[in-house]
């Protein structure tokens, strides 16, 4: 392997390769590549659990009794409004 295709940098004093940080690109490019990954997947995972914390608590809700809506302020009309959204709608 020639020293312009190794992705590291090469040990002090090994051969004549100079320029380690054009060797260094292909892995740098490559970490970003993960941190982007790794970002969209921490979104997802919080949109997720956001839009399944929706759907608990618009399934709870549907699930109070009259007395109870009342207790929370809530009257039956809206609280089967709010029961019958989709899980993305916000």
């Amino acid at each position: 392997m020639s020293c312009a295709t190794l992705p590291y940098p090469s040990p002090a004093g090994a051969g004549s390769c100079t320029g380690s940080q054009d060797r260094m690109r292909p892995l740098s490019s490559a970490a970003g590549l993960v941190q982007l990954v790794f970002a969209a997947s921490r979104a997802f995972r919080q949109a997720y659990r956001e839009a399944a914390r929706r759907r608990r608590t618009r399934q709870a809700l549907a699930e109070l009794s009259p007395r109870m809506l009342r207790d929370i302020g809530v009257t039956p009309a809206e609280a089967r409004k709010e029961a019958s959204m989709p899980w993305w709608a916000i």
